[in-house]
């Protein structure tokens, strides 16, 4: 009788733990000034790289020199909405093969 109240709690227990859908995702968006004041006032993080991610939108990422990044895409209509963001970022030189892309 108690087995299956063990594995339904652990089955509730462990679906706590799991990822949000992308549906549940919520992105931080507000406007570029904005970001970019917050990113740099709250985790000391300045622009390091830019790229066009398509017609309408451009990818940047910013980190700072404790490690912390965060990539930021802003759409043509001005709003910049964070990707994603972490730790424990390094430089590195590009590689040879990859500048003659």
């Amino acid at each position: 009788m108690k087995l299956p109240f063990l594995i339904l709690a652990a089955v509730a227990a462990g679906s706590w733990t799991l990822p949000a859908t992308a549906e549940q995702q919520v992105m931080e968006c507000a406007r570029r000034d904005d970001m970019v004041k917050v990113l740099a006032q709250r985790y000391r993080e300045l622009p390091r790289a830019i790229g066009l991610a398509n017609s309408s939108s451009v990818i940047e990422i910013f980190t700072s020199k404790a490690g912390t990044w965060t990539i930021l895409l802003t759409r043509s209509d001005g709003a910049s909405c964070i990707v994603s963001a972490g730790s424990a970022w390094e430089e590195s030189p590009p590689l040879r093969s990859m500048t003659s892309l």
